[in-house]
Parts: structure tokens; C-alpha cells; sequence
């Protein structure tokens, strides 16, 4: 009986797990139902490709008054690289609202899986609204995503500068500019309340005052100005 050689090749498909990189020893043998054969190996090398770092997306916070508590939130990146350093960074479409020196964050630098706190101090007696990209970066690929900041306008109230204590001569009639601001509102209104011995009145922004006829002695003087919500009060000594 004749006897004949019989060569099979044979395919190996071989499947890295996910996300892993290295080298690897692979054994291999053949068996023909009974007996097996010379056992062979090779190593396998499997290259690293950057993976993208990702993290959820952030919800828009609930809006905020005007100079109240800071907005605070937290993001966690990751990276399927777990030495890759991951950094944040941060964008404002306002920054009338949020300048970038207006976002902090506790950790800028870090590796996969660090949770990182993020804190907004919108600037003060400014309201509207701004747009911050929150970008994270491996240095080889970035990955941004946005959410929106609202803060609500709340008047605030005027100031009226002090006024100092005055001394005039008998009969004399007085006057002097008052100053005051309110962040809110260019147009306020002013009012004074003089005494029985001290008629007084304010024109715009003037003050004028005067004893009645031969009176001398000190009064006290109270001037207010208000805009829709709030008033401001200053008072003085008028001596004559």
C-alpha cells in the first residue's frame, strides 16, 4: 500500500482585546485526532493608537442672581490610554459676564478617571447670559462640549456720596452738587427734607439752601435719592 503526504494551511485569525497594546507569546500545534504535533511559537506585537479622551455631557446649570453664590459642577474625563494625562480647559462667549480669570478648577492636570470641580464667579452687577466650552485634552487629540450660564439682572441700590457738615453766613443763599451712582440706573431722583428754620430744594442734581430771615443756629438737613426699588439717605449739619 502506498502511503502519501497530506498539507493543510491553516488560517489563524487572531484578536487583540480592546484598548490593550503589547507583545505576546502564541504556542501553537496542530492534532490529527490522535497525536500532536511540534509545538511552534511566535510573538505577536500590538501597537498603541491614541484613543480619544471623552466625558459626559454637562448639564446647563439652573440660572443664578446676580451677585450670589458661585455656580459649582464637576466633570470626570477618561481616556482608554490610562497614562495619558488629560487637561481642561475653559472658554466664555461672554466675557463682559465670565471672563476666562472668572473659571477655576481644582485640578487641571490629571490622569483618567479624576474628577474635577469647576467653579464660576460671574462678575459682579453683570447679568445676560454665556456660553463655556469645557475642552479636554491628551495633547494629541481635544474634545469639547458647551453648556450655558444664566444670570438673572437684580437692581441694586443707588449710593449717595456723604455730605459734609456746612457753615454759611445769616441771610445767605447755599448750594452744592450731590453725587451719586447706581450701577442699574443713569437717572435717579433726589429729594431733601429741610427744617423749619432751613428751606431747602434740589434742581437735578443741586442742592440749594438758605435760613429764614435772621436766623442763625445748626439744622439738620436729610437728602435721599432713589431709583424704582431703593433709596439712599445721607444727612448733614447746616450752620448759619
Amino acid at each position: 500500500m502506498g502511503t502519501w503526504d497530506k498539507q493543510h494551511q491553516v488560517k489563524i485569525i487572531i484578536n487583540a482585546i480592546n484598548n490593550q497594546y503589547g507583545s505576546g507569546t502564541l504556542n501553537v500545534k496542530a492534532n490529527d485526532g490522535e497525536l500532536d504535533s511540534e509545538e511552534i511559537s511566535f510573538i505577536v506585537n500590538v501597537e498603541n493608537i491614541n484613543d480619544l479622551p471623552s466625558f459626559t455631557d454637562i448639564a446647563n446649570p439652573d440660572s443664578t442672581d446676580e451677585d450670589s453664590d458661585n455656580i459649582v459642577l464637576s466633570i470626570i474625563p477618561t481616556d482608554e490610554d490610562p497614562t495619558d494625562v488629560l487637561s481642561v480647559s475653559f472658554q466664555s462667549s461672554n466675557e463682559l459676564l465670565i471672563a476666562q480669570s472668572d473659571i477655576s478648577i481644582d485640578i487641571e492636570d490629571a490622569v483618567t478617571n479624576t474628577q474635577r470641580t469647576i467653579t464660576i464667579n460671574p462678575k459682579d452687577n453683570a447679568y445676560g447670559e454665556s456660553t463655556i466650552t469645557v475642552s479636554v485634552s491628551d495633547a494629541t487629540e481635544t474634545i469639547s462640549k458647551q453648556f450655558s450660564v444664566i444670570v438673572n439682572s437684580i437692581n441694586d441700590a443707588p449710593v449717595l456720596d456723604s455730605i459734609d457738615d456746612i457753615t454759611i453766613n445769616e441771610d445767605i443763599i447755599g448750594s452744592m452738587p450731590l453725587v451719586a451712582s447706581d450701577v442699574d440706573y443713569v437717572s435717579l431722583s433726589y429729594e431733601v427734607i429741610g427744617s423749619n428754620e432751613i428751606e431747602a430744594s434740589i434742581t437735578e442734581n443741586i442742592l440749594s439752601f438758605n435760613g429764614i430771615e435772621n436766623y442763625y443756629g445748626s439744622s439738620s438737613i436729610i437728602v435721599k435719592v432713589f431709583d424704582l426699588s431703593f433709596t439712599s439717605i445721607k444727612s448733614f449739619s447746616l450752620t448759619t
